[in-house]
């Protein structure tokens, strides 16, 4: 990965500095902008990819935990507006979505040229705000088995106490980020075209949740339901890859725009 800037993005390689639109993906609670790097070969050369490395994540480590949603979204909508240039695609997992859609939501209010949102594995902001969830409670063994139990971390971290004790902080933190979050009493809709990706034996995410992103979109979004919990894309990448195609412009993707998909 080659970091440019601030130290937010990490551009995944290889290099595709020409490409006119760029691919922003933004990590689960816990996860890092590593976690991306598999996805980037599956994508034309078309499209440059960066990942968000959040403060206190990966290669940030050493840096304080963002505890505000609001700062640590103004914070990454500077880095956007200063450190890319064209159109964009924001692409948000679980805790990612959130802050993506609110992201997005802000480039459009600022007029930047947004090409679309993709949405994965998370439930619509509106719903999320509305039932926060209480994981962040729970103490660092117990959050760890009942993360485990919903299939959301594997079995090398439930059983490797150095690894659990290194992550369970930044996950707690990142679970207790989402609970403070407010979608806020206004009808917001994003104008770009919105596609949506889950699996459909999520424990945390069911199938109307996702079917509820359609409320915060101008658009009806593209929405696919494959088989998987709530990492599928380690399974089904091809997947991930369809949702994007979606919301590009017919010239990059060459597919049309927006379809309802249910892959089983």
């Amino acid at each position: 990965m080659t970091q440019h800037g601030s130290g937010w993005l990490k551009w995944l390689p290889p290099a595709r500095s020409a490409a006119p639109t760029t691919l922003l993906l933004l990590p689960h609670a816990g996860g890092s902008a590593h976690a991306f790097v598999p996805w980037v070969r599956r994508f034309p050369a078309s499209i440059r990819v960066a990942a968000v490395e959040y403060p206190g994540h990966g290669a940030r480590h050493r840096e304080q935990l963002p505890v505000a949603p609001d700062e640590l979204i103004e914070a990454l909508l500077a880095v956007v507006l200063a450190e890319i240039d064209g159109p964009l695609v924001v692409l948000g997992h679980s805790l990612g979505a959130i802050l993506g859609f609110e992201l997005a939501w802000r480039l459009e209010s600022a007029e930047y040229p947004l090409a679309g949102f993709v949405a994965s594995g998370a439930r619509a902001p509106h719903r999320y705000s509305a039932d926060p969830g209480w994981l962040h409670l729970l103490s660092g063994d117990h959050l760890a088995e009942e993360l485990h139990r919903r299939g959301d971390i594997p079995d090398e971290v439930l059983h490797d106490k150095e690894l659990r004790e290194f992550l369970m902080p930044v996950i707690r933190n990142d679970l207790a980020l989402a609970a403070r979050y407010q979608f806020g009493p206004q009808t917001r809709r994003l104008r770009c075209r919105v596609s949506v990706i889950g699996g459909d034996s999520d424990a945390a995410v069911s199938v109307p949740d996702l079917d509820a992103w359609r409320e915060v979109a101008v658009r009806p979004p593209g929405m696919h339901v494959i088989p998987g919990g709530h990492f599928y894309y380690l399974d089904r990448l091809d997947a991930v890859v369809r949702a994007v195609h979606d919301v590009l412009p017919e010239s990059e993707s060459g597919v049309p725009g927006p379809a309802i998909v249910a892959e089983r």
